[in-house]
């Protein structure tokens, strides 16, 4: 086996070929983890950072692979991290389940010394992965300090063939919410699913600008965090999104009320799972609770499939999308310390200050003192 680390996105791009064949191989099935959409996150949100990717290779094949980021912080990079935040997931640890995994793991290890940070910051990463599981094992082997914690749970649906067999697992509550917002948007001119799941790259750009004006006619415009109130963000996710068409892995969902758009899901569907990255209605079509019906009227469209996809909520487990999911999973952050004083010191820093914060959390507001 061979490892090489590259160093600058030009090498991950040359390299899209053999790195997209190890993520058809992988365990991963999130598409964004593909090499041009890794290389695209790094062009918008790090392009002067310091980039390494540690690939390995058997009998001259690529059986894992693992792209990292710096990140400064104070004025200094001392850090390296996934390519991984709340805007989108690109940052994945890649193995080939049929090679030699520990063997694998071990050299992986033994790279990530060459790296030049004293230590790694590993977020947004899936904890139950059996991949991130072994690397855990082996930093250890190779007495690495590390620490792990939970940031968030994930929801997820495991739909079955028959739409009926899932309405009957819901909550009372949920079954008579739906039947009620369901029965109001038939009084008042019913509402239709209007799914886009085999676009061309050159029809993306008035779809997806369309979904994106009514996120800004959302909560999200209200605070200035939506992606039309961001600048440079609507070209970014349309660059995304025209690479995921280009796949067949893009799903761009409307619920259309009178000929009106009123919510808009942007989705990934790659190897039998549907990720759905981003959802949002129009305020003033609040009263029919749109982003719930077009959820309703998409799963009911997966059940009739011959093999309906598993739904995956991608953000942090909340009440909309816990009235849904049949499953979770817990999403985590894993710090490696690689070298010298400076790694260890500020790992063991990162530990403190969480137990302190715990601690806090936990402490008891004092006798006559209101609990906000």
């Amino acid at each position: 086996m061979k490892l090489t680390i590259l160093d600058n996105v030009d090498q991950l791009r040359d390299r899209a070929a053999e790195w997209d064949d190890l993520w058809r191989r992988s365990e991963v099935a999130l598409p964004t983890t593909r090499a041009a959409l890794v290389a695209l996150w790094i062009d918008r949100f790090a392009p002067d950072a310091t980039f390494r990717a540690l690939t390995i290779e058997d009998g001259g094949r690529l059986v894992a692979a693992l792209p990292l980021v710096g990140e400064s912080h104070g004025g200094v990079c001392r850090v390296g991290t996934l390519p991984n935040n709340d805007w989108t997931v690109s940052g994945e640890i890649l193995l080939d389940p049929a090679a030699d995994r520990q063997q694998i793991i071990d050299l992986l290890v033994a790279g990530l010394r060459a790296l030049p940070w004293p230590i790694l910051w590993l977020r947004l990463m899936r904890s139950d992965r059996s991949s991130w599981q072994v690397l855990a094992a082996a930093c250890q082997r190779a007495r690495l300090s590390t620490f792990q914690h939970q940031q968030h749970e994930v929801g997820v649906i495991d739909l079955p063939a028959n739409f009926a067999a899932f309405e009957a697992s819901w909550s009372g509550n949920h079954r008579r919410h739906m039947g009620k917002a369901q029965r109001r948007l038939v009084r008042e001119g019913g509402a239709e699913l209007h799914v886009y799941s085999a676009l061309q790259p050159d029809e993306v750009e008035p779809l997806l600008a369309t979904g994106f004006q009514i996120e800004h006619r959302g909560w999200k415009g209200t605070e200035g965090t939506s992606v039309l109130a961001t600048p440079g963000m609507f070209e970014f996710f349309l660059r995304q999104a025209e690479q995921l068409a280009a796949w067949g892995h893009l799903q761009l969902v409307f619920l259309v009320h009178k000929n009106q758009p009123i919510a808009f899901e942007y989705g990934w569907r790659a190897k039998g799972v549907y990720f759905t990255p981003k959802v949002a209605f129009d305020e003033a079509f609040s009263q029919y609770t749109p982003s719930q019906v077009l959820r309703y009227k998409l799963y009911e469209r997966f059940c009739a499939e011959p093999a309906p996809p598993t739904v995956d909520y991608m953000g942090p487990l909340a009440d909309a999308t816990a009235k849904w999911v049949t499953g979770q999973y817990e999403v985590g952050a894993t710090m490696i310390a690689l070298s010298g004083v400076v790694g260890r010191t500020m790992l063991g820093a990162y530990r403190l200050a969480r137990a302190t914060r715990h601690r806090l959390r936990r402490k008891p507001a004092p006798v006559g003192q209101a609990i906000a």
